[in-house]
């Protein structure tokens, strides 16, 4: 599903004033999963339920799905998984619970952007060693805009959007006040290369210790999210924080000892695919192109191929093979790629960046 589907919904909802109870009734759903449609948690919808929903909010299937002026039926659409593998009740979650971000950059916003598709802004404080940047998405979230100081003390989860060698002095600012809390709080931690048990061992402090490695596509929830918890995180403690990144995509538990090599396919390769996508519709430019339709077809492809490989769970050789005609243009592509050593120089940016991972550590 679309982000501008989900707001369409949401929106058509709010004009009509009608409940989540009273759209799920019609439709023939639970409460939450029109929530999870609102927010973008569902990848797609079978089309009996578009026609569904679109019959309670007052609307087409056609505008539902983009197109404001068509009203014919589009044909019937393929059934699509839930993007996210946990799924949530509606009355799941503690309404006073709190969660912070220290540092909202580039990860640091997009998780923030995404919680706020779960959580009140209420619940969500911003800190950055900028105020103003930490005001702004504040504002733009209806969250709380504070200092370091704040959510050391008031919140439940306070994840470390920090640089890996600012987070020693971030720490010992905190430390006291994290000692002094009478409950414990979860730690959230995306720095490169700091392992759960460094963490503790730089703040001096066994609290638990949830390390993450998302990806910047968590901003639009697609992304993909690993983590790996520290042994006294509870359970109900990994159920929350999985909900308050549920909106963000996939989250997939791994290892701690994989992370690294895991961000370095999941994390870095994000930018390793939009150079590949921008190099793409360089090469349509070059042929007569218009720039705005080379990238837009570059971009619609790769997606298109990776939910191909996603759907289906065919091997992308066998994707590609079907692809190539024996003599054909797409062949001819190919051979082109295998000259420029295209599979070893993508191979050597996931091991450049896992390996220097590893230095960080040093």
């Amino acid at each position: 599903m679309s982000e501008g589907m989900a707001q369409r919904i949401r929106e058509l909802r709010k004009a009509k004033k009608l409940t989540l109870e009273q759209v799920a009734r019609v439709v023939g759903v639970e409460k939450s999963t029109v929530r999870k449609w609102e927010t973008g948690m569902i990848a797609s919808m079978r089309w009996d339920k578009i026609a569904s929903l679109a019959k309670a909010l007052g609307t087409t299937p056609a505008y539902l799905m983009g197109n404001r002026t068509e009203t014919a039926a589009p044909a019937p659409q393929p059934v699509w998984e839930e993007a996210a593998a946990v799924t949530f009740d509606d009355t799941e979650g503690v309404d006073n619970m709190t969660i912070g971000f220290i540092g909202t950059g580039n990860m640091g916003g997009a998780l923030a952007i995404s919680a706020a598709k779960v959580l009140s802004g209420g619940q969500i404080y911003l800190a950055n060693r900028t105020p103003e940047k930490a005001a702004a998405l504040a504002e733009r979230l209806g969250a709380v805009a504070v200092d370091n100081d704040s959510i050391a003390v008031e919140c439940d989860y306070i994840f470390l959007g920090v640089k890996p060698q600012m987070m020693q002095g971030l720490l010992d600012s905190l430390r006291l006040l994290l000692a002094a809390r009478k409950t414990p709080c979860v730690l959230v931690t995306m720095a490169a290369g700091l392992t759960m048990e460094s963490i503790r061992t730089m703040l001096g402090l066994d609290l638990p210790v949830i390390r993450i490695m998302p990806n910047v596509a968590c901003r639009v929830g697609q992304g993909l999210t690993l983590y790996s918890c520290s042994a006294d995180v509870t359970a109900e403690q990994k159920r929350e924080f999985l909900r308050i990144l549920s909106a963000s995509g996939r989250l997939e538990e791994l290892d701690e000892h994989l992370i690294d090599a895991g961000s370095a396919v999941a994390g870095c390769g994000g930018a390793f695919a939009c150079l590949f996508m921008e190099a793409l519709a360089d090469g349509g430019v070059t042929c007569g192109l218009p720039r705005d339709k080379a990238m837009r077809y570059a971009q619609q492809m790769l997606l298109g191929a990776a939910a191909l490989a996603l759907e289906t769970g065919e091997h992308p050789g066998v994707i590609k093979d079907s692809i190539c005609s024996p003599g054909g243009t797409t062949i001819a592509g190919v051979r082109a790629l295998e000259q420029g050593g295209f599979r070893s120089a993508a191979m050597e940016s996931v091991i450049a960046a896992y390996e220097r991972t590893l230095e960080l550590k040093k």
